[in-house]
């Protein structure tokens, strides 16, 4: 009965994560939200309420056992995230960005390739969690200011981050998991 207590919570979970909803209080504070941030939070205190889980599995959801730790990962996210960041802002990023559309022209073979290889050097440095985040948003605003097809751009970004992240183990958090003693 446990089990399917928690599968359900689970389900509603992550139904409100994708479908964020508000609940109205009659307090000062106008509305609950439960959403991508409280969601998750609610249903580990529910099934710990409900006494499905105790603070064991708690503690050791977020500190990890036999090896494995997941705010490990969780740091080198945010490190590698607030990397990214900081090239996005001082303008880094944008300029590289610029400098291969040029370098491409009107060819669009070429600026594809430098694309391709722009975003391989980066996923190579930062990772490709970071490169995907900065990099799709640069990528939807670029192929609707130059009209393009914004489909083929993004997968070759995905498959130019992945590629390139495996270069380092610290590329990607999967393979962190797997290189870490």
């Amino acid at each position: 009965m446990t089990a399917i207590a928690t599968l359900a919570v689970f389900m509603i979970s992550i139904f409100f994560v994708i479908h964020p909803v508000t609940v109205p209080t009659p307090r000062p504070i106008p509305r609950i939200p439960i959403n991508l941030t409280t969601a998750p939070i609610l249903a580990i205190a529910l099934l710990w309420a409900a006494q499905c889980i105790d603070l064991t599995v708690v503690r050791n959801g977020i500190m990890g056992i036999e090896g494995v730790k997941p705010y490990s990962i969780i740091i080198l996210f945010f490190s590698l995230a607030y990397i990214a960041i900081t090239l996005d802002i001082t303008g880094i990023l944008q300029a590289v960005a610029f400098w291969v559309s040029n370098k491409g022209g009107y060819n669009g073979w070429k600026m594809y390739l430098y694309f391709y290889l722009m975003l391989t050097l980066l996923s190579i440095l930062l990772g490709n969690d970071p490169v995907i985040l900065s990099g799709t948003a640069f990528l939807v605003y670029y192929t609707q200011v130059a009209n393009l097809e914004p489909r083929a751009w993004v997968m070759a970004e995905f498959a130019a981050a992945n590629t390139g992240s495996m270069v380092l183990f610290l590329g990607n958090p999967t393979n962190v998991c797997i290189s870490h003693d």
